[in-house]
């Protein structure tokens, strides 16, 4: 399986020139950029979090952290507690942003008129795409079996519609009027501007495509 890097590079190269030039212009730009190696401009911050999993959950976020492209991270795992110092990307709201992305659960539930369909271990890969017109998207690929399920079900009730959940929160959903295609279902980012858009289906793809945290991780900013 390629990296989150490869992926949005994929992603990146595939923008028309004026599109990525638009992009450029575009704060969220640096984000792309940094998975690109691109160099983060944003502040120096200090983040330090709680958790009962540190020394296992702690690579997990590490690897997240690459794919959002920070600059010059230093991790630490000391007892309980996991520590990082990095130069944000440089988006408006990276204080708050930046940490709720490395410590979220990474919980997958896919519902269909309540039951449950599929969960984060039927999750092959979460990658970030675009759609004929530009415009961001998170595709998400599926084991055989979990694909097929998928499939069956929404073919059963055409009316009907696949509810995301992550991390408990509804995210999107998708009418079963769309055939299921090669196991794979895609989440768009929603409404707003292309940034937040685009910022959006990024988060998701690197939340999901690293795995879920083995633990709870809690924390907050402790200075830049």
């Amino acid at each position: 399986m390629s990296t989150s890097q490869d992926r949005v590079a994929l992603a990146w190269r595939v923008v028309p020139v004026v599109f990525a030039l638009f992009l450029v212009a575009n704060a969220f730009a640096l984000v792309v950029l940094g998975s690109l190696g691109g160099r983060a401009s944003g502040e120096r911050a200090s983040f330090r979090w709680q958790s009962s999993c540190a020394e296992q959950a702690m690579p997990i976020m590490q690897t997240r952290g690459e794919s959002l492209g920070l600059g010059e991270p230093e991790w630490a795992a000391q007892g309980d507690t996991i520590t990082l110092t990095a130069t944000l990307p440089g988006l408006d709201d990276d204080a708050t942003a930046v940490p709720a992305l490395l410590a979220a659960p990474g919980e997958l539930e896919l519902r269909l008129e309540g039951r449950l369909l599929a969960t984060r271990d039927d999750l092959v890969s979460a990658r970030l795409e675009l759609d004929e017109s530009g415009m961001p998207l998170t595709t998400l690929t599926f084991s055989p079996e979990a694909g097929e399920r998928l499939s069956a079900e929404v073919d059963a009730a055409p009316q009907g519609e696949i509810v995301f959940l992550l991390d408990g929160v509804e995210i999107a959903r998708r009418p079963n009027s769309v055939k299921v295609r090669e196991h794979q279902l895609r989440i768009l980012p929603g409404e707003g501007e292309t940034r937040v858009r685009f910022r959006r289906a990024t988060d998701r793809a690197i939340v999901l495509d690293h795995g879920r945290l083995p633990c709870e991780v809690s924390g907050s900013p402790t200075g830049g």
